[in-house]
This record gives C-alpha cells, structure tokens and sequence, in this order.
C-alpha cells in the first residue's frame, strides 16, 4: 500500500507540532513548600509518625533561602529559644540524609564544632544521629539558623512541611 506524500507530509508536521501543543493543553506546575510549627513536644520518631500521619513530612532543608525562611518562621512565632526537629539523620559514620525526601543532605548549616557525635561508633552511649535546628545557645545567642546532631530520644518541637504544586495553564 502506498502513502501519498501529503499524508506523509501530515504526519510528519503533526510529529513537530505536537510539543507545542502540549505547552498549550497541559499545566506547567511549580513545587513549593509550606511548613508548619509543631508545638507539643516529641521525639523525632514521633515527630516524623506525626508529620506523615496528616499527609506531611518533616522538613527536609535543601538551601540557604529554605534555612533562612524557616528561621525568620521561628523568630515570627516568638520561639526563638526553641528546638525543633528536622528530618535529617545520619544514616552511617559520615552520610546524612534527609528520610523526608530520600535525598542526601547537601546543603548544610551546622553550628560551630557539629555535628560533635558524627564520628562516634553507634554502641556508645551517646548516641547523636539526628539533626535540628537549634534555638539560643548556651550563650544565649541567637542561633536558629543553625544545625545540631542530638540523640533521636529528645524530645523538642518539630516542623512539618507540606509540598505545594502550583498549576499554570496556557490562556491564549
């Protein structure tokens, strides 16, 4: 059977087309996070089992404006002396992750001299695998922008985050 070339020629601006087409039909979408402050205190199991248990996670800090954010959140809540859980944990004696994305923590703001317990074998009896942001120091300085490694029993307060998509369709 042979195909006339106008046929062809159909097909084939159809193939080019059809990205363009797409653009205009289906949603772009943008992800964002909103965070919430969890203020009864837990230890970070139970945090991350609250976090999931309405539909969240615990937060997963990827970036300097993210870090930034939610401490000016802390400073605006009037919690600036608080503690709060995050989802990161040391997963062996180097490697952290966050368990609310499954990905590799990356980004860092760990306070002077942490995480102190990293290279510690899991048999002593101070055992620091899990991260949080920290409010005033023993100091009494403002820290919260800050990172620290603390035993997973501890009980503090905790950030839950929501993962937001935004939609975007084509008007014209």
């Amino acid at each position: 059977m042979k195909m006339r070339p106008n046929i062809i020629s159909n097909l084939l601006l159809f193939a080019l087309m059809m990205p363009i087409f797409g653009q205009m039909f289906y949603p772009k979408h943008k992800s964002t996070k909103k965070y919430y402050l969890i203020t009864f205190k837990a230890n970070w199991f139970k945090s991350l089992s609250h976090c999931r248990s309405i539909g969240m996670n615990l937060v997963s800090i990827t970036s300097k404006e993210e870090n930034d954010r939610i401490a000016k959140l802390i400073v605006d809540a009037g919690h600036e002396t608080a503690n709060f859980w995050t989802s990161g944990v040391r997963i062996d004696e180097v490697l952290w992750e966050w368990v609310g994305s499954g990905k590799q923590i990356t980004f860092n703001n760990w306070t002077p001299g942490q995480p102190d317990n990293q290279n510690q074998p899991y048999n002593t009896n101070k055992v620091e695998t899990c991260v949080n942001v920290i409010g005033k120091n023993s100091y009494g300085d403002f820290q919260a922008q800050k990172w620290n490694d603390e035993n997973c029993f501890t009980e503090m307060y905790f950030i839950c985050e929501q993962d937001l998509i935004e939609y975007e369709y084509c008007t014209n």
